[in-house]
C-alpha cells in the first residue's frame, strides 16, 4: 500500500491536533528562551531548522485539509510562519526577519510538492490496480 494511501487513513483530526500542538510548543519554546544559541550547529545551520520544521508542518497542514493543494498548504504555512516572526518580535534578544518567513514559504513548498507527488503516486498505482 502506498504511503500516502496510508496517511491519509488517520483522520484529519489526529493531523489537525498535531499540527496546532507542534505550532504551540514552538512558540511556547521560543517565548522561553532568550536565544537558541544553545541547539547544536546554531551557526552553521540555523535556517536548516526553520526548513526542517517548516516543510514538515506543511505536510500536517496538507493533511488536515478536506481538499489539499499546494497553494492552501503553503499559505497556511507561510502564515504560521509569520505569526512565529511576529511572536518573536515582541521578545526580548530576539528579532523578526523578513528572510525567515521566506525560508518558511519554501520549505512549505517542498512539503507540499513531496505531499502532491505521493498523492500523484498513489493514485497511479491504483489506476494501474484498477485496469
Amino acid at each position: 500500500m502506498p504511503l500516502y494511501s496510508l496517511l491519509t487513513r488517520i483522520p484529519r483530526s489526529f493531523y489537525i491536533a498535531a499540527a496546532l500542538t507542534l505550532y504551540l510548543l514552538l512558540l511556547w519554546m521560543g517565548g522561553h528562551q532568550s536565544t537558541v544559541d544553545h541547539l547544536p550547529g546554531r551557526a552553521d545551520f540555523s535556517k536548516v531548522y526553520h526548513l526542517v520544521f517548516y516543510s514538515g508542518w506543511c505536510c500536517l497542514a496538507w493533511l488536515s485539509l478536506r481538499r489539499p493543494g499546494i497553494a492552501a498548504a503553503v499559505a497556511l504555512t507561510v502564515l504560521a510562519g509569520a505569526g512565529d516572526e511576529f511572536h518573536q518580535y515582541f521578545l526580548p534578544f530576539r528579532e523578526a526577519r523578513l528572510s525567515d518567513v521566506l525560508i518558511d514559504g519554501c520549505a512549505a513548498l517542498a512539503g507540499a510538492l513531496s505531499m502532491h507527488a505521493l498523492r500523484r503516486r498513489a493514485m497511479a498505482l491504483e489506476k494501474s490496480r484498477i485496469r
